[in-house]
């Protein structure tokens, strides 16, 4: 279960990637540094999980982007650490006190 969390987690980041990918150099803006896709990959994985390392700037119109990528990011893994809590509870045997 754990790995498919996380096999979905990085699914999305490589979905906020894309949209990096094919933005970047457009009117929208462009991600400062990045060359290649994997490039847009390294940026959107710290931008997901809320890191924000900082070596690759999103400029332009991709910095609103960038936000809703962190709101996201923020959800889900909070919703992916909810559900896997949850689902333990219940094959460990106990219930949830209500």
């Amino acid at each position: 279960m754990v790995a498919g969390l996380i096999f979905v987690h990085v699914v999305e980041i490589g979905m906020f990637a894309s949209v990096f990918a094919s933005l970047s150099g457009t009117a929208s803006g462009s991600v400062q540094g990045a060359e290649t896709f994997l490039d847009h990959m390294y940026f959107s994985g710290p931008a997901y999980t809320t890191l924000g390392i900082g070596d690759l700037v999103p400029l332009g119109a991709l910095r609103t982007v960038t936000a809703a990528e962190a709101i996201a990011g923020l959800v889900f893994i909070a919703w992916s650490a909810s559900f896997a809590f949850i689902q333990m509870r219940r094959a460990w045997g106990e219930e949830a006190t209500e």
